[in-house]
């Protein structure tokens, strides 16, 4: 080492070294990618190349003794994982990021906090693939490993494992405070007990949704959220197929996903957008499927009361969270009857819609959704849940509007 000038040296250093990057060398390039891959089962030596680490910044005199310490920037999960079948993935979604690309700055002194990012884009979802699918056991855990973004996160993560070609999903919190950087999380799963809900992920952009089965149909029990494109609220047609997240007036894809609105709601589809909306393997449901739903409720005790006047089986399909409160008995936001919120499972949530005015109604207080059955030229058959009705309303809207999708499995 060539000391040069008799002042104090500045030291700052990074792992894994981008030889690519020229710029200024205090601020360099940092990612963490959604894909990860490891080779086999129990095999970690993928982590070495997605273990990002930044050294104490170091100021030494001239001719002093340079020692440098390192500092993990991510967290590290192993899941641990047991059952039966062939397991090739396992996936962590959450509502807020979990990877991301952008800059670090070396000159961080963190302390025991995370390190400031810089992002130009993130994810809300890590998946790691097998490159050899790994054979479960009910007695010897298979190791997964996964690094993450430290921090926080708003909501529950879903952690989702794919087994012979079909995943299952369950909801975990998250550790006390949060993921910490630097430290490993220790997750056991045995994919053959309670609290796993089936699940299927879209090819188009690795989206999981959860799905059950009601009477003979089989239904996605969350919101579709796939998003080609997206556009404000002021753009409509009934014939060309437009895509909205509920208060987002803009074109930026990556924006919309990252709100609030959108992770828990989805997208608002109109209605040609709507029809090839889901994924393969799926479609949305007809107005006749839509009513053999409803008559399955209303036959199988999920009115509330017991009886079918005015079906009286909206608070069986609705979560309760998200929705405004009201005081009509037997209402999805009153607080009587308990016992049937959800009782279905079909986990409706109230995402509102966009009015043929060019805006944004309803969240809060309405769910409507498409059915694929026209009634016109300009209009198509919907279901709408209200937040101060117990019943589902056979809807007729201009085919411009923007409405949620629920996919039904072919």
């Amino acid at each position: 080492m060539y000391w040069g000038a008799d002042v104090n040296h500045d030291f700052y250093a990074y792992y894994p070294r981008n030889p690519e990057f020229t710029g200024e060398r205090t601020v360099v390039p940092l990612s963490l990618a959604s894909a990860q891959s490891q080779s086999e089962g129990g095999n970690s030596a993928h982590i070495g190349a997605l273990d990002y680490m930044v050294a104490t910044p170091l100021s030494v005199a001239r001719g002093g003794a340079v020692s440098l310490t390192f500092n993990h920037v991510f967290a590290m999960i192993e899941f641990q994982i047991k059952g039966s079948g062939n397991l090739t993935q396992v996936s962590l979604n959450g509502a807020d990021p979990l990877a991301c690309a952008g800059t670090i700055d070396l000159t961080q002194t963190p302390g025991d906090g995370a390190y400031t990012v810089t992002t130009s884009s993130t994810s809300k979802y890590v998946t790691v693939t097998l490159g050899t699918a790994a054979p479960l056991s009910s007695e010897t855990a298979t190791s997964v490993y996964m690094m993450i973004l430290p921090g926080a996160q708003s909501e529950n993560l879903q952690i989702g494992v794919k087994i012979d070609g079909n995943w299952k999903e369950m909801s975990k919190t998250q550790p006390s405070g949060g993921f910490v950087r630097g430290k490993k999380y220790v997750v056991a799963l045995n994919t053959e007990g309670a609290g796993w809900d089936a699940a299927i992920q879209d090819s188009r952009d690795s989206q999981i949704y959860q799905y059950k089965t009601i009477g003979t149909q089989v239904w996605m029990t969350e919101n579709l959220a796939y998003l080609p494109s997206v556009v404000g609220p002021g753009t409509g047609s009934n014939s060309t197929a437009y895509y909205y997240v509920y208060g987002y007036d803009g074109t930026n894809v990556t924006a919309a996903k990252g709100t609030t609105n959108y992770n828990k709601y989805g997208v608002l589809y109109n209605w040609p957008a709507a029809l090839t909306a889901c994924p393969e393997g799926w479609h949305l449901p007809s107005d006749a499927e839509w009513t053999q739903l409803e008559e399955y409720l209303i036959a199988n005790g999920y009115n509330y009361d017991g009886t079918t006047t005015g079906n009286k089986i909206a608070k069986s399909m609705a979560n309760y969270s998200g929705w405004n409160t009201s005081t009509v008995t037997g209402a999805i936001g009153n607080t009587d009857y308990p016992e049937y919120w959800n009782k279905s499972g079909f986990s409706a949530l109230p995402g509102g819609y966009r009015n043929t005015n060019g805006a944004f109604n309803g969240i809060g207080v309405d769910g409507d959704w498409w059915s694929s059955t026209g009634s016109s030229t300009d209009n198509a058959w919907s279901r709408t849940l209200g937040y101060s009705s117990s019943s589902v309303d056979r809807s007729n809207y201009n085919k411009e509007n923007g409405l949620s999708v629920r996919c039904l499995r072919d």
